[in-house]
């Protein structure tokens, strides 16, 4: 992908000929990553509704290749200024939340995917769980507040973000359908959202802790 997030996720180099040596090393070790099982397929980084997957799909693919991940910061900013916050019904392995957010994602990984920010340091692709992040953001200047709790590591702490945990199944359900995107890709069809945990389905060589 643009950003290569799954890759430093789990710490694999983002090089070629390092990723190589590392699966000739003996310094090695195969971690088992879970994955976010939606129908019959399966999303290793995260699946998101809202802001974030409106910025994936309206980044042309020829200004990703010209500016990287810096194409979806722009885009970002330009969705920032018109986006609102939607109602949404999430069910968290049978447990119902009403919620309003301008963006719901399902992580599997701590990393956003962009510029090296992490949702929750506390976030493992290998725990058998799914998170749930919920960002609350109104209008522009929350949205600010939001960056500046990523940038500054204070996810946890932040008025705009909130963090919930699935060890099964997620439901997500809204009156108004927003993109949806899995992995950097927008999903067509998706909704309402069914997603369930799968557990150590990806074996995944990794450097020895």
């Amino acid at each position: 992908g643009t950003a290569n997030a799954i890759a430093q996720g789990v710490g694999v180099p983002n090089d070629i000929e390092a990723a190589c040596e590392l699966i000739a090393s003996e310094d090695k070790m195969i971690k088992q990553l879970d994955a976010i099982k939606i129908e019959d397929k399966y999303y290793l980084l995260q699946v998101g509704i809202g802001i974030e997957s409106a910025t994936m799909q309206n980044t042309p693919r020829r200004f990703k290749q010209l500016a990287g991940v810096f194409a979806y910061v722009t885009t970002a900013i330009k969705e920032a200024a018109e986006w609102e916050a939607q109602p949404y019904t999430l069910k968290v392995d049978g447990k119902t939340y009403d919620i309003e957010a301008a963006e719901l994602v399902i992580a599997n990984l701590a990393d956003v995917g962009v510029m090296d920010l992490k949702w929750h340091e506390e976030i493992r692709p290998d725990d058998g769980k799914l998170d749930i992040v919920i960002v609350r953001a109104k209008n522009i200047l929350d949205y600010g507040k939001v960056l500046t709790a990523l940038t500054e590591g204070k996810t946890v702490s932040s008025d705009y973000i909130e963090f919930l945990t699935a060890e099964e199944e997620i439901e997500i359900t809204m009156s108004q359908e927003k993109p949806v995107h899995g992995d950097g890709e927008v999903l067509e069809d998706v909704l309402p959202l069914r997603a369930s945990v799968a557990k150590g389905v990806v074996p995944v060589f990794v450097p020895s802790e």
